[in-house]
């Protein structure tokens, strides 16, 4: 069993699971059945000091333990809702994806669940921090573009906890199809409409800033076209032994089937990040420049302010992060470089749609 395989399908052990999380999430796109209406959705499961839990869910400030299950839409109505389990009710394998609590399920093909919070359990129950509403849904998944980052999320460092956050995806584009209720309303999700990502995030700590745009929705500006087999996945920041995040960084460029690897780790690569990402008024815009030995990526992106979630999630020491900008109708452009006798040259200039992205920085 190879470990981009084994990491993506149990909870970590040692010292991440006495003081530590794991983050499975989804991204995907639905169509209304009434309405015609395009929605793109979330579903997160959040293990939480996993090593401390028990049979319920324990919200103590210094020591939080529990699952939670997240879900969500972006867009016009956004909104986030919680349902919280304890620790033993989680049930994961290690030979297989398979992460099991209450109704929630997934797997490598299958994606099925559903949370409701009521008005009065919204407000009765702060410790949820949760919005109002209903979500349910069953889909079957395609991961086609996986990205594994190499050494860093191997078994030996993520042990010592020498980095603070780990990352990969198994699905960069994933298809997903099947329905999704929202508060009453039937969507369906189309494979090749649904423009899916499937990841993993674990660690002791949150990536600081947190920075991520993915996006597998994507046209050429030189031809015009919509590149079919393409996807990117930009993430950071992660602190090594203590220090600073600084420019540690991850991108891959799946380009029409070859991929571009931008990795702070690869230090034979010769590997730099820049990156500026904004609040302005209405919007969150991120520039990113990414490059190494074999080429280059700029990005600008933005997404409206209106259509985003501040993502909350309970740290693994007890205190809140409330301020995760998080969207999935961002757009972008893209413009990847290879370097050819040590000179930059354009492969494309791209747009993207459907941009998954998220930033917060403490």
């Amino acid at each position: 069993m190879d470990n981009r395989n084994e990491k993506n399908q149990t909870v970590q052990k040692g010292i991440l699971n006495r003081r530590g999380y794991d983050l499975w999430w989804q991204t995907f796109t639905g169509t209304g059945m009434k309405t015609g209406e395009e929605k793109t959705f979330f579903i997160a499961c959040y293990v939480l000091n996993a090593q401390k839990g028990g049979d319920v869910p324990v919200f103590d400030a210094k020591n939080p333990a529990y699952v939670m299950i997240k879900a969500g839409v972006f867009g016009e109505g956004a909104k986030q809702l919680h349902r919280f389990y304890g620790i033993n009710e989680l049930e994961s394998a290690a030979e297989e994806l398979r992460v099991v609590v209450g109704d929630f399920f997934l797997s490598e093909t299958v994606l099925k669940g559903s949370v409701n919070v009521t008005e009065e359990q919204a407000v009765s129950h702060p410790e949820y921090k949760s919005d109002a509403g209903s979500m349910s849904w069953l889909l079957q998944m395609n991961r086609e573009v996986p990205y594994e980052a190499g050494y860093i999320s191997a078994a030996p460092v993520s042990a010592l906890n020498a980095i603070s956050s780990f990352h990969q995806a198994d699905g960069i584009r994933t298809q997903y199809s099947g329905t999704v209720h929202l508060d009453g309303e039937r969507y369906l999700v189309r494979s090749e409409t649904s423009f899916g990502y499937s990841g993993k995030t674990w660690g002791s700590e949150f990536m600081n800033p947190w920075i991520q745009l993915t996006a597998s929705e994507l046209w050429s500006r030189q031809t015009g076209e919509q590149l079919n087999n393409t996807a990117f996945d930009v993430t950071g920041c992660m602190k090594i032994l203590g220090l600073p995040a600084s420019d540690n960084m991850l991108g891959l460029v799946h380009y029409e089937g070859k991929e571009y690897e931008f990795n702070f780790s690869k230090l034979m690569t010769y590997p730099q990040a820049k990156y500026r990402c904004q609040e302005k008024e209405n919007n969150i815009v991120w520039h990113i420049r990414l490059a190494n030995t074999e080429g280059a990526l700029e990005i600008k992106a933005v997404c409206p302010k209106s259509e985003m979630v501040k993502q909350r999630f309970c740290k693994p020491d007890g205190t809140w992060i409330e301020n995760l900008w998080s969207g999935g109708t961002g757009r972008a452009e893209l413009t990847l470089y290879r370097r050819v006798f040590g000179n930059l040259r354009p492969v494309d200039v791209m747009v993207a749609e459907k941009v998954s992205c998220m930033w917060a920085e403490a």
